[in-house]
């Protein structure tokens, strides 16, 4: 079933335009119905919670890890949008990722949670290469139980899972960079979607200083899911 069922929820989403090879403009905005709403609102981000939550299409995608159904049951997923080749938010969500990561180690708490990334380039991206990129960020915590697993398949494949989680992607073929959602999705062991979590400027700028949020999050959502 699609991801949005009889509610106004619009993604004007994450609207990229290159200023320089450094520099580039996001804009993100939300619109739903006010019985949805459920803002927190830091100086380094938001969290959105969905009351109640929106259950999620089961998919079958190719992975890093071989074909593999999406959401993946039975753990929480922290789920964010990515390309290989992307050269401004893609490696700051990384970088939030692994101080998630590190911290769910610490706290014994790693076998709980899984990380997926949606591919946004599957006209370029390869399992094989994000196997690698996952490699060289985590490659210490994948050794001590942590799972992150790559989402790329051919771009018809990806289109359908893009459209099930209102996920924004436009590629210029021209230039080989893609405009898409950023943020991160927390999806329920059972496929709901709970809360979806976007940077702010400051956010994006510091990604040390939003991790933490993002890492309260996910203790609520463990929790809340009684996986804690």
């Amino acid at each position: 079933m699609p991801l949005v069922t009889n509610r106004v929820l619009m993604y004007t989403a994450l609207t990229l335009t290159a200023m320089t090879a450094a520099a580039a403009i996001y804009v993100y905005m939300i619109v739903l119905n006010d019985e949805d709403k459920g803002y927190v609102i830091s100086d380094y981000g938001s969290v959105l919670s969905y009351n109640p939550p929106l259950a999620v299409g089961s998919f079958v995608v190719n992975s890093t890890e071989g074909p593999i159904e999406f959401p993946v049951k039975g753990k929480l997923n922290v789920v964010t949008p990515q390309y290989l080749g992307c050269p401004d938010i893609c490696p700051l969500e990384s970088l939030m990722m692994v101080y998630t990561m590190a911290k769910l180690v610490e706290d014994g708490l790693q076998d709980r949670v899984v990380f997926i990334t949606i591919d946004t380039d599957p006209w370029r991206d390869t399992p094989e290469a994000a196997r690698t990129y996952i490699e060289s960020y985590a490659g210490e915590l994948l050794q001590k139980g942590v799972k992150w697993v790559w989402l790329v398949d051919s771009p018809e494949a990806m289109q359908r899972l893009w459209d099930n989680m209102t996920i924004y992607v436009e590629k210029n073929f021209e230039t080989g960079l893609v405009t898409h959602t950023g943020g991160f999705y927390i999806i329920s062991p059972d496929g709901r979607l709970l809360y979806f979590l976007s940077p702010s400027q400051l956010g994006w700028q510091e990604p040390e200083k939003f991790a933490p949020l993002l890492y309260d999050v996910i203790m609520r959502a463990l929790e809340e899911t009684g996986l804690k």
